[in-house]
This record gives C-alpha cells, sequence and structure tokens, in this order.
C-alpha cells in the first residue's frame, strides 16, 4: 500500500516538477505575456481510498474532484493564487478556450467560460451538478477494466 501511494504521489510530485521548466522555456520565448496555461486531468485516483488504486466504475469523489488549473500571462488582472470552490464540468473548457482565442462560441456548446466567471464574482456557482460517465464495455469479459463490473451484472 506504501509503495503503491508513494507512486502516485511521485507522478504527482514530477509532473509539479516540471512546471518551471515549462514557465522558463515560455519566459525564454518571450511568450509568458500572452499565454494562459490550463491544467487539468480527467479523473483522479483512488490511491488506496477506500482500499482501491487507479481508477473503477464507482464514481467516488475521490476519482471526480480532479485539478483544474487555470494561470493568465503576465500582468493581467486575475485572481491570483485563489482557490475557487465552485463546480465547474471538463465542458467549461472548450468556451473557455475560445473565448480566450477570441472565437465565438458555438450554441450547442455545453460549457461556461471561466475566464469571464471568476473574475466577476466567482461566488455565483455556474451549476448544482456536474455529468460524469462510467463504463465502455471493452475487453472480453465486457469490463472498461480488468477490476471493472462485469457486464452481465450491469442494468441496461
Amino acid at each position: 500500500m506504501r509503495r503503491m501511494v508513494a507512486v502516485y504521489y511521485g507522478m504527482i510530485a514530477y509532473v509539479d516538477g516540471q512546471m518551471p521548466r515549462l514557465y522558463s522555456a515560455l519566459a525564454d520565448r518571450g511568450l509568458l505575456d500572452n499565454t494562459w496555461i490550463i491544467i487539468g486531468a480527467d479523473h483522479d485516483d483512488y490511491a488506496g481510498e477506500k482500499g482501491m488504486y487507479t481508477k473503477s466504475e464507482s464514481l467516488y469523489e475521490c476519482l471526480l474532484h480532479i485539478p483544474l488549473i487555470i494561470a493568465p500571462p503576465e500582468g493581467v488582472q486575475w485572481p491570483r493564487d485563489s482557490h475557487i470552490s465552485g463546480l465547474v464540468d471538463q465542458a467549461d473548457l472548450f468556451p473557455t478556450i475560445l473565448g480566450l482565442a477570441g472565437a465565438p462560441v458555438p450554441e450547442y456548446a455545453q460549457g461556461h467560460d471561466l475566464v469571464s466567471w471568476v473574475p466577476n464574482g466567482a461566488e455565483q456557482p455556474l451549476r448544482d451538478v456536474a455529468f460524469s460517465q462510467v463504463g465502455d464495455h471493452h475487453g472480453s469479459l465486457g469490463t472498461t477494466m480488468p477490476s471493472g463490473i462485469a457486464k452481465a451484472g450491469r442494468h441496461p
């Protein structure tokens, strides 16, 4: 268990340790004054919570509460070093990135522009719920992963 948790935290530390290299490369190229940095993930990991590792077909908070970091270019007025506790969704990345690029957001876009939401009072929630999904029925057992729920044990 200790080794699994150490590996998990080691991966996080590795990525964290690479961020100064990214920042330095952007600075060396003179790109910090017009580059937004967005860091996120597709899911989290049990990391031993509930006695489990990796992920499963359960929608526990430890899998769903994932990081999202948005860092503005230098000189842009933005709430720096702040933590926003509002519920956001990965669908918000599409209109957020389009907004940053100055492109119109299509009517079919389901998310919200986070860059305009945060400075204008992120205390107002964007939503009460977020969409999450599990299951894609891969493999000979019809599971999404080796430890997944067999297709025969799922509700149609």
